[in-house]
This record gives structure tokens, sequence and C-alpha cells, in this order.
């Protein structure tokens, strides 16, 4: 499946939201790629497959999907969302809005870095201020004015204003929190990632595969899942034969013309969530005849978008109602412009 990019400057019409599926492996513990189990039955090892590979494992060096599934094994932010796209706490402790644009951080202590060092107020700072400088996430930090260390456990961020976003930026993975003794010997992130997260990099073997282990001082506890695995098939059909047949454990993107046939698949779980990516039509408005709303206007009326959920994404898609993901969106008004994007149903196929 294709993913939009949530901005872009030339955007102008959404079909339809893409169909995010995940699958996951069979109820036998014999079955799936993943290796061995315990005596319980559970694997120790998962081999994931994913329709695109990572243009970076460093927090800061990509705004990729792809990139964020691997940065989130490695990395911890100071908040993270939650299910409902909630901001909440992940590094921090306890927290406060002291005024319009002050805000105040208690960060949790004890948390190791995968190179043994314990992340202390010094490393968020300076972190913080390390993300500033790279282009690829600047939108998700550009509220960030200053970052100045209050005590042993407390920093103070200064915003320009009232800011309602920088919760939700502190939780995207360019504001990542990595060593400042790394940042300043001009450490690598790409190569060798080090971070707070559940596991720690192993090996990248580029267009084929990105290894992981758990990392046993993880301040959220010991991953159960030891070993992981993910695998780069870009072509859809291929990963789900792979998960059919055993080699791997889990689908990350699975093709919506597939997943019926897993549904029916005994040895399979199935489940259902919203999702937010979305997938849209867009148009050249430097182009004389793209320049005229009504023109707009009458491609988007013209355009039957429950068909196209219906052909091209199997059902597993909602039309595009308002300009914003419904998950965000006001309800729409007579006059609102035209359509632009929407979240999707996602599929989830889950381990059992």
């Amino acid at each position: 499946m294709r993913n939009g990019k949530k901005r872009a400057a030339s955007l102008l019409l959404v079909l339809a939201m893409s169909a995010g599926v995940l699958a996951g492996c069979s109820n036998s513990s014999s079955g799936g790629g993943g290796g061995n189990s315990d005596d319980g039955g559970a694997k120790d090892s998962i081999v994931i497959a994913t329709a695109n590979e990572t243009p970076s494992l460093s927090p800061t060096e990509h705004n990729a999907v792809a990139g964020s599934y691997m940065n989130l094994l490695t990395y911890n932010t100071l908040f993270k969302s939650d299910m409902e796209m909630n901001p909440v706490p992940d590094l921090v402790e306890d927290y406060q809005n002291v005024s319009e644009s002050e805000w105040e951080f208690t960060i949790k202590t004890g948390v190791k870095f995968h190179d043994g060092s314990e992340m202390t107020v010094e490393d968020v700072k300076a972190s913080l201020e390390w993300a500033k400088t790279f282009p690829e996430v600047s939108l998700y930090n550009s509220d960030i004015v200053s970052v100045d260390i209050v005590d042993d456990d407390t920093i103070k961020i200064t915003t320009p204003g009232p800011d309602a976003m920088l919760l939700n930026n502190l939780c995207h993975h360019g504001n990542a929190i990595v060593p400042k003794a790394l940042i300043d010997s001009g450490h690598d992130f790409n190569t060798e990632p080090i971070g707070t997260g559940p596991y720690k990099f192993v090996e990248w073997n580029r267009g084929d595969s990105v290894v992981f282990e758990a990392f046993e001082d993880y301040f959220g506890g010991a991953p159960a899942i030891k070993n992981m695995t993910w695998k780069v098939i870009p072509e859809g059909s291929s990963r789900t034969i792979a998960l059919e047949a055993g080699e791997i454990d889990f689908i990350v993107e699975v093709e919506a013309m597939d997943a019926d046939r897993l549904m029916e698949n005994e040895e399979l779980e199935v489940l259902s969530y919203n999702a937010t990516n979305e997938t849209w039509l867009m148009m050249n408005n430097e182009r004389p005849q793209f320049q005229n709303q009504n023109v707009r206007h009458a491609i988007n009326s013209a355009i039957n978008k429950d068909d196209i959920v219906t052909v091209a994404f199997n059902g597993l898609a909602v039309p595009a109602i308002s300009q914003c993901p419904m998950v965000w969106q006001y309800p729409p008004s007579p006059s609102a412009p035209i359509t632009l994007k929407a979240p999707p149903r996602r599929t989830l196929m889950s381990m059992m």
C-alpha cells in the first residue's frame, strides 16, 4: 500500500483512504519464521515483513513511516502517542504548563542508554537542541525556542507563545533522547543507533533486513521477545505468501486484496481499528486549468469515492469527507472547500 505524506503543498483532492493491514503468525507455536519457543509455547524471536526500507536508523535524518518503525524500537521520546493519539508521558515523570510559553518537565531517573550510561537532564537538553539542526524533523521542533535545565531532574521548554502542539511534537521520533556524549563526539546514529528503547540494534543488511535484540536494562522491563528481524519485502503478494508459508511471523502493509483470504485462515487472528494514513490524488496548481477552484470542485464531485473504496481497496477504507482526517476534524459545513483527506479503516492480524 502507499501511504501519502500528510503535508504536500500541491495537495488538492483525496479519493479514498488506503487500507493499512498487518498480519500475524499462526496459532501453532511451531509455525512461523520467528525461531525458538519456550516451554509455554511463547516465541522468543519474531520475523516481521514490511514493504519499505527505512531511509535511516537515526531519529533525526528522516521523516518516513518506515523509519519510525525502527526508531520506536531503539529510542524513546519525552512523550509518546497512545492508541487514541493522545500524548502521554514516556521519559517524563511529571510536567506542568507554568505559563503561556513555559513548560517544566520532571525526567524519569534510572533510565539507561544502550551504551550503559544513565540518562540525565543534560542528555535531554542536548538531544532537543541537536534535533533542531536537522531540516527533516524541523516541523516537529520549530516551536521549541529554548531548553533550560532547572535542576538535576527538571528541564524547562520555552515556546514562542501558547502552543497546543508541543506535547504532540515531543512524541515525534525526531525529538528522541540520545546521549549528549555521543552527540558531542559526532557519533553516527544511522550506523549505530544508541537510545533508551526496548531493543538494541544488531545489524542492517541493506535491501534485505534489520535485526534487533532485546535491551535487558530497558526501563519499561525487558521485552519478552528477545530477537526481532524486520524483512523488507516490497511486493505485497510476496509478503502474504511468505506469511502463509511460515517464513515470517507478522506482516506490515498487507495488500487489501489479500485480506479476505487471510481472514478466512483459521491459523490467524484478525483485529480491526481506525488509522490515520491516507491516499490522495494530487494536482499541479501551477497549471492554469487547475487554478480555477470550480474546476477542482467539479473533479472532486465527479469521482465516486465509494466505488474506489470497493474496487481499489477491497472495502477496507473510508471515503474522505473533509480537509482533515476524521480523527481530528470538525463537522463539515455546506461551504467547506474541496475534500482533502480522512483516515482509513485499518485491519490488523496479530500474533496469538
